[in-house]
């Protein structure tokens, strides 16, 4: 059983041209009881990274 999930959103550094980065840090942790989304970027590319 998994207790803690982090995915990586958004991060100031990329491997490869397609993916995007931007400034910033964008977090989405996940609990059996909790989803919280840490937000320090600086525009809305949290949002399309997570669609």
């Amino acid at each position: 059983m998994k207790n803690l999930i982090v995915t990586t959103l958004v991060e100031n550094t990329t491997l490869s041209k397609e993916i995007k980065n931007t400034h910033g840090l964008c977090l989405h942790i996940e609990t059996l009881n909790h989803k919280i989304l840490f937000d320090l970027g600086p525009d809305d590319l949290f949002i399309r990274k997570s669609e």
